[in-house]
């Protein structure tokens, strides 16, 4: 079948996912393929980026759709209201749509009666307890077994897709990504004109969330002020736990030596990721982590907890930095300290980190792999 345009149906626009959806855009092209792709929604309460639509060089329209929080701030569903009718009026010959939500259950119920062909695109991933009741398993095993591709994340969100009945050979592995580039070159620069610690930075980015439960940052950092004080906590980001956190900060002598930052646009993140020597990303359950492709790009060693997807693929043991619980207050501080004695080593790591994201992660490669599945005879 020859195909003639794609729709990309998501919820809002990203500063993480316009950079890849202009490199696909720009793929397609120069097959001759049209590409558009349709936002549930501008943004949401929990998403504090401003959304710049110079960026977007692919032909964009927002759906009348609502959202509504339940459960908790991270949780939001959108209605895709009149996705049905822009569908038909676009008429693309694949849609992409994002994950397991409403939109997609609109496309799976679409597809009884017409000859659309959706394609399914998500970082889910196995998490016992979160998303493996039955009713759930049964509506994704739905909806996975009328369509007629998939575009994974990485490799757990790939092995998740199997298991709920997607045939192998049908799943595309599109690794989650950033413009990596910009985190790359833009850190550098500003690296150039620093003069190394003391103090060392340590960095967290992220939402400041039950889910993060960044209180274990914290305790790494009181079990390492123990033994040194030559160093120094960036915290960015905000969220439900901001004031918990500063007031656990405060009662445990820590004024001195964590700093939150609240939350940082894109542009500003650079300056902080200069000045860091070791990335610490802590999180409870994350499908992927962005922020790990971003300080890898940056040329930082990380310290990644294993409930992050993105953790296999991106961490090698070792070499690019190291897989750890952060439950294990004393076994990171020492790891963290080991980083700081060794500074070239620890630079060295991050080296290997920068090559790795450069190799086989930045928007091209995910974009070409993307653009393979969406090509893909079914």
């Amino acid at each position: 079948m020859a195909i003639r345009k794609i729709l990309i149906v998501t919820n809002i626009p990203t500063p993480y996912r316009i950079p890849l959806f202009n490199e696909v855009y720009r793929q397609l092209k120069v097959r001759g393929i049209e590409l558009k792709v349709l936002f549930g929604a501008e943004g949401y309460a929990r998403r504090k980026f401003r959304f710049q639509a110079e960026q977007c060089q692919f032909p964009f329209a927002f759906l009348g759709s609502s959202s509504v929080a339940f459960g908790d701030s991270e949780k939001t569903m959108f209605s895709y209201g009149g996705i049905m009718k822009a569908i038909r009026a676009e008429q693309a010959d694949r849609v992409v749509v994002s994950g397991f939500s409403l939109a997609t259950m609109r496309l799976w119920w679409r597809s009884w009666w017409t000859r659309q062909e959706y394609i399914i695109w998500s970082g889910a991933i196995a998490h016992p307890g979160r998303n493996d009741s039955f009713l759930r398993r049964l509506q994704r095993r739905l909806v996975v077994s009328r369509a007629s591709g998939f575009l994974a994340y990485g490799t757990l969100a790939k092995d998740y897709l199997i298991g709920l009945g997607a045939r192998p050979d049908r799943v595309g592995l599109a690794f989650n990504t950033v413009d990596t580039t910009f985190f790359s070159e833009e850190t550098e620069g500003l690296r150039k004109s620093l003069t190394a610690g003391p103090p060392f930075h340590l960095t967290y980015v992220g939402y400041l969330s039950a889910r993060k439960n960044v209180v274990r940052v914290l305790e790494v950092v009181k079990k390492l002020k123990e033994s040194r004080t030559d160093f120094v906590l960036d915290l960015v980001g905000d969220g439900d736990q901001r004031e918990e956190l500063e007031n656990w900060a405060k009662n445990n002598g820590l004024e001195t030596c964590v700093v939150f930052h609240g939350y940082k646009q894109k542009e500003n993140l650079p300056a902080i990721l200069a000045r860091s020597s070791v990335f610490l990303f802590q999180t409870d359950f994350d499908i992927w982590g962005l922020v790990l492709n971003e300080a890898m790009a940056a040329g930082l060693p990380v310290i990644c907890s294993p409930h992050a997807g993105a953790a296999p693929d991106l961490v090698v043991e070792g070499e690019t930095g190291f897989i750890m619980d952060y439950a294990d207050t004393i076994g990171v501080a020492n790891r963290v300290s080991q980083l700081l004695d060794y500074p070239e080593q620890a630079r060295q790591m991050g080296i290997r980190a920068a090559d790795r994201i450069r190799q086989r992660f930045s928007l091209t490669d995910s974009a070409r792999a993307y653009v393979e599945t969406l090509l893909a005879e079914g």
